[in-house]
């Protein structure tokens, strides 16, 4: 792993106080496996020249802050922050909690597994019996299943709208029956959050509990990601947590909450997860490995 070391040296002199800022780095410590072309490129990289490139890639992009992380062979073995996570210039480091969008999905995914491996459900259970649920379409309705769900092939476009006008998850699975299909069932893959919001309340009924209850019974505690929470908004009361910014035409950036997202209660298994790069490669270790 990378590790950085900042000293800060303040001197008093006749012009006035100088203060200098060194910043050391030791390189990333990769065992050699010339059977594995992969970890033999991996040990002759430069780590000071890949952080280089990263923050010089976040500078053009224009972006305020970022975290970055690198596993292999079920290591960490790079983890590093890169620009601020607030407007009063904090650092970002490898345990500022970030906003992991449909990463999201992954957790949900895996934590139905655990259920399907207790014999709870079957991947090819109709929701329609797991649920009180309907679709427009009478084979889907008939025959769609968890899989079809997760793997986006409902016959349903995004709907995006319905986590905008409604104000929970349940309130938008009662109105599915009145979403119109743009594809065949199974037909085609045409990405679907709602799809993943109402694949977790079935979770979270199969458990008897929550989804949110679920992922943290079946992922964050066991593995000790105890910088992950599956609440957006809870986030904003956490310790070193990153803000959200949005860039105007004219490149100026501006905060953007995450209060200010009007379909933050109508998301949850589908995207509302915030984890650390040293957390989310926890759960990456778990899924690769």
């Amino acid at each position: 792993m990378i590790t950085t070391r900042t000293t800060t040296t303040t001197r008093t002199t006749a012009s006035g106080t100088e203060t200098s800022t060194t910043v050391s780095q030791t390189e990333a410590s990769v065992k050699p496996n010339t059977s594995d072309p992969v970890t033999e490129n991996l040990r002759n990289l430069n780590w000071n020249e890949v952080t280089d490139d990263i923050e010089s890639l976040r500078k053009d992009l224009n972006v305020v802050g970022c975290a970055v992380g690198v596993v292999h062979n079920g290591k960490l073995i790079y983890s590093a922050g890169f620009g601020n996570r607030n407007d009063a210039g904090d650092p970002v480091n490898p345990d500022t909690l970030f906003q992991i969008g449909s990463t999201t999905k992954a957790f949900t995914a895996f934590g139905i597994a655990t259920l399907v491996d207790e014999k709870k459900v079957d991947w090819e259970t109709p929701v329609t019996t797991l649920a009180p649920v309907e679709f427009q379409d009478p084979v889907a309705n008939a025959q769609a299943n968890l899989v079809d769900l997760l793997s986006h092939r409902t016959g349903l476009p995004g709907h995006d709208c319905m986590m905008n006008i409604w104000s929970s998850v349940e309130e938008v699975n009662a109105r599915i029956k009145y979403l119109q299909p743009s594809k065949q069932f199974r037909q085609a893959y045409q990405y679907n959050n709602n799809m993943y919001n109402l694949a977790g309340s079935i979770a979270g009924r199969l458990y008897g509990s929550t989804w949110d209850d679920l992922v943290k019974d079946r992922i964050l505690t066991p593995l000790g990601m105890d910088r992950t929470i599956t609440n957006l908004e809870q986030s904003e009361y956490m310790e070193n947590h990153s803000r959200g910014y949005a860039v105007r035409n004219d490149g100026s950036k501006v905060l953007v909450g995450y209060k200010e997202h009007s379909c933050v209660e109508a998301s949850e298994a589908d995207g509302s997860m915030v984890s650390s790069v040293n957390d989310s490669e926890l759960f990456s270790m778990l899924a690769v490995f």
